[in-house]
């Protein structure tokens, strides 16, 4: 794991899901794919730890809950 932005979490080079949309881990519509990049991913567990505080999304194949009040980006 080498590179990355200032801040960044290292884990997150070497996760499955790296560089696919935030959308696909916070909105319920993705979660089937959301869930198969956490079935694969390497750095699964340090994803789960990173996710214990949040509320929301998918965290190392566990899904949290979905906010109501998201804004669809969609094209």
């Amino acid at each position: 794991m080498t590179g990355g932005f200032p801040g960044e979490q290292p884990w997150k080079l070497d996760a499955a899901c790296r560089g696919e949309r935030a959308e696909f881990f916070y909105e319920e519509r993705y979660e089937a794919l959301a869930l198969s990049f956490c079935a694969r991913c390497p750095v699964a567990e340090a994803c789960g730890e990173a996710g214990e505080g949040e509320q929301y999304g998918v965290w190392n194949g566990e899904s949290k809950g979905w906010p109501d009040d998201l804004v669809d980006l969609s094209p």
